[in-house]
């Protein structure tokens, strides 16, 4: 029982990821106290008498079949203390200010009750498939990851970057696979899974953040907290406008999230009840639409007449001021332009 907790443990540590992903460039999950990974050496050979003649060596059979990788295996002994390196990623690189005080707090839990102790290396997200992919084609030490876009766990599978958790599961935490059995088929690749789904709120809202000094000194502070249309928050950006500096009146987005209305709604009325939800499918470009009209069907987001509308609004916030010009580029985040006093307001998601 204590083995399938320690499995389980390890998806409490990443339980604010979508899923967790098994990233091994080597075997490397070892009792605490050891200097190095745990490793197999080679079984040494005699050296062969020099001749005058070169030494002649069997090639391997030709077959069309490809190489299969090379799996690792784990093997958890009761009453070790194991290491584990979880690489997360950082919006904003606020949290690598708390890791030291972070990294203790879960290590005075999980070293007395599941017998791991934890490390955590954070990457910012914009140069987090980059860094990943280097820390494992490095060899470098990474057990467990967020698992996050499909096409790069494809490529970290093809070059044998990443292990599969099927034999892990089944043995550790088959109670953790039956509860997810609906969702845990997702993270398979070739039949065999190389992920694990978190087991947590799947469902967001969308929010519209604003300063509650700024709507007491406009006299908008009730009209903000009981908003449920479009016109309304307009009437919030013009008179911010209207009453302070420019930089400070601007609505802004940060680099990433420039699309400004979102990238998978669409407004159908002018209340926030009237929003129309898509499916982008995983498109980068944002081109593809699938709706929740039991079709099923992929369509292109340009034939939809309800993006011009939004195109159209987006195109009259910048008309009149309400976006600040350098949204798109920056790479500072939404929330931390707001304490700048650079926009006024930004969109966010929240469960």
């Amino acid at each position: 029982m204590k083995k399938m907790k320690a499995i389980l443990a390890l998806v409490l540590v990443a339980a604010l990821v979508c899923a967790l992903f098994a990233a091994c460039a080597k075997d490397t999950t070892t009792p605490t106290g050891t200097d190095k990974p745990a490793t197999t050496e080679p079984a040494k050979t005699d050296t062969p008498a020099k001749t005058d003649e070169p030494a002649k060596t069997e090639e391997p059979e030709k077959t069309d079949e490809p190489d299969e990788p090379e799996e690792k295996s784990l093997v958890f002994e009761e009453g070790e203390i194991y290491d584990i390196k979880l690489v997360y990623f950082d919006l904003r690189m606020s949290a690598a200010d708390h890791k030291d005080r972070v990294v203790a707090a879960l290590n005075d839990y999980l070293e007395p009750t599941y017998g791991l102790h934890v490390d955590i290396d954070y990457f910012t997200i914009g140069d987090w498939m980059s860094k990943i992919m280097v820390a494992l084609a490095g060899g470098e030490r990474v057990d467990f990851m967020p698992y996050l876009f499909s096409t790069s766990v494809a490529n970290m599978v093809a070059q044998n970057m990443a292990m599969p958790l099927d034999d892990l599961v089944d043995k550790y935490a088959p109670e953790a696979k039956e509860i997810m059995a609906d969702y845990v088929d997702a993270f398979r690749i070739g039949g065999k899974l190389y992920g694990f789904p978190t087991l947590k709120n799947w469902v967001g809202n969308g929010y519209i953040v604003m300063p509650k000094d700024i709507l007491e000194e406009l006299g908008m502070l009730d009209l903000a907290k009981n908003l449920d249309n479009l016109e309304d928050f307009e009437k919030i950006l013009a008179a911010v406008h209207d009453n302070y500096t420019a930089t400070t009146g601007m609505y802004a987005t940060g680099k990433g999230e420039a699309r400004s209305c979102g990238p998978s709604y669409l407004w159908d009325g002018p209340k926030f009840s009237d929003i129309v939800l898509y499916e982008s499918v995983g498109d980068g470009t944002g081109m593809a639409m699938v709706l929740d009209d039991g079709q099923n069907k992929v369509r292109f987001l340009l034939d939809d007449p309800r993006l011009e509308e939004k195109m159209q609004m987006i195109t009259r916030w910048r008309e009149n001021g309400w976006i600040w010009p350098d949204s798109a580029l920056t790479d500072t985040h939404g929330d931390e332009l707001m304490k700048q006093g650079v926009s006024f307001s930004v969109f966010t998601g929240s469960e």
